[in-house]
Order: C-alpha cells, then sequence, then structure tokens
C-alpha cells in the first residue's frame, strides 16, 4: 500500500514507511527517517490523531531536518501541542525552512490515561 500521509481505511494517519520501519531491522537514521518525526507519528497515531502532533518542542537547530523528512514523506500539515517557552523561537525556526500557522485546533493527548481532559489544543502550520 503506498498511501503517504493519506488516512487508512479506519480514517487514522498512516505513512507506509514508517509502519515498517520497526520490522526492517534497520535504524531509522539507515531508513532515511527523522526521529522526532517518527515518534511523533507513532504517539499521534496512537492517540487517533489526523496529523502528526509534535508534543515537544522542536528545536531550533533539528527544524530543517524535521521538515525535510517531513516533505520527504508527503506530510503537508502537522500539530504543535508543546507549551515550552522557547515556543516563538521554534516557530520561526519552521517559517525559515517553509512553514506557516495556520491556525490552532483540538487535537487527542496522547496519554490521556494520566490527565482528566483528553483533548488539549494545539497550532497547526502547513508545509509551504
Amino acid at each position: 500500500m503506498n498511501n503517504i500521509n493519506k488516512l487508512n481505511e479506519n480514517n487514522k494517519l498512516f505513512i507506509e514507511k514508517f509502519e515498517t520501519a520497526e520490522a526492517s531491522g534497520n535504524t531509522l537514521k539507515e531508513l532515511g527517517i527523522n526521529r522526532d518525526v517518527y515518534w511523533a507519528y507513532k504517539s499521534s497515531t496512537e492517540a487517533g490523531n489526523d496529523l502528526i502532533n509534535f508534543s515537544d518542542l522542536i528545536d531550533e537547530e533539528d527544524a530543517e531536518a524535521v521538515i525535510n523528512c517531513c516533505r520527504e514523506n508527503n506530510i503537508k500539515e502537522f500539530t504543535i501541542s508543546s507549551n515550552s517557552t522557547g515556543m516563538i523561537r521554534s516557530l520561526m525556526a519552521l517559517e525559515a525552512y517553509g512553514c506557516r500557522l495556520i491556525g490552532t485546533t483540538m487535537i487527542n493527548r496522547s496519554n490521556p490515561h494520566y490527565f482528566d481532559n483528553k483533548q488539549i489544543p494545539a497550532i497547526k502550520m502547513e508545509i509551504i
């Protein structure tokens, strides 16, 4: 199945390259997959989100690699739910590599068992 950044039969995000990564026996680096994007994908699919969500801050020095990995895997939108104090710098770095903020949204918390609210606010980003 060659569905990249598409919803699977259950209307959930599905990226074949990411789904087969662990079974391949290769490291993420060998597969050309950015670890931050991979783990954001894994936690997002487990939470049932339609877009990849970064719950941790994307460091300025990692922004280019994150965006490149997203582009290579046809990821056109993602969310960020981090409440870090460094968010402005992160957004500026993402913008420098071709992202723009397109709004806010609510997403499923990746670990709803430990908190009262199952959904949290997130910033929605588009790769242009």
